[in-house]
């Protein structure tokens, strides 16, 4: 599938993508909370993942809870708008061939957002989150930075690919996830008059979160569905701060890494915060 194709229907689905721990859940919960056509509901002992929205990577190859086509045509049944949720690059090349037609076809039909996040935020939530459940994952953020993301790319690379292929395509809505957090309301209204949507502006406009696996748990089997967000401080673990967590040499290696990336996206002006005070750089 060209990755610049024609925009999709405007009243097709709505494909959020994003690299790992991006704000796709938040922006996802944002679009349900505020408009009816995004709005599903899940019943209780029902997993909300395959009901409030449908994450198209069940249909990779090799994917732990490998899905079907019928399963998402059950949420696009069930949901007039629904969020299509992916973490794979445009080309989708990581789909199982027998997939392939069937994913051509609906996004074919989708209109297409892409929400982004600061890169160092990014890498410190990701690596607490699979702290939480992979007991090979680096402690330190200097290992994790530079570990190898499966094809000889560190994983500060595989970030910068894969923000950079999204947004070099035509039909994508870029989503930032500062504005999402921080803006939120001009953020709505401008994503709405794009997606042919219409907020309902529930206050607050951002649903509560949940704050541990446990309370995620508990509003699946409670049926809440305010919250689709997977937290990362699994095990008791803080979350980490870049600013205080990179060394002088980290800094120089995800600029080197992401090759200026924080400078094109608007979170630094220069490459000298890679030389900066700690106290006084970043956002």
């Amino acid at each position: 599938m060209s990755s610049h194709g024609a925009h999709g229907g405007r009243s097709g689905p709505i494909l959020v993508a994003s690299h790992e721990r991006s704000g796709t859940h938040l922006f996802m919960d944002l679009l349900r909370r505020q408009v009816r056509q995004c709005r599903g509901r899940v019943g209780r002992f029902v997993n909300p993942h395959d009901s409030l929205y449908f994450s198209i990577d069940r249909l990779n190859a090799g994917h732990h809870r490998p899905g079907r086509p019928e399963e998402c045509e059950r949420v696009l049944r069930a949901i007039p708008r629904p969020c299509l949720k992916t973490h794979n690059t445009p080309r989708m090349e990581r789909t199982a061939p027998e997939h392939r037609a069937y994913i051509d076809a609906l996004l074919e039909r989708s209109m297409w957002v892409y929400c982004y996040r600061d890169g160092r935020n990014v890498m410190c939530s990701l690596q607490r989150f699979r702290q939480s459940f992979d007991t090979t994952a680096s402690e330190g953020i200097g290992p994790f930075l530079r570990e190898d993301h499966g094809d000889g790319r560190s994983r500060v690379r595989a970030w910068a690919d894969h923000v950079r292929e999204w947004l070099a395509v035509e039909r994508v809505l870029p989503v930032r996830f500062e504005e999402v957090v921080k803006d939120t309301r001009s953020l709505l209204e401008r994503v709405c008059k794009a997606l042919d949507l219409e907020p309902e502006w529930n206050e607050p406009l951002l649903p509560k979160p949940t704050k541990s696996r446990l309370e995620h748990w508990w509003s699946r089997v409670s049926g809440r569905d305010e919250s689709t967000n997977i937290t990362g401080r699994g095990k008791g673990l803080e979350p980490v701060k870049w600013k205080t967590a990179f060394t002088p040499e980290d800094r120089l290696f995800f600029e080197e890494q992401s090759q200026g990336l924080l400078v094109e996206l608007g979170y630094e002006k220069s490459s000298d915060w890679v030389n900066a005070d700690q106290a006084g750089s970043g956002q």
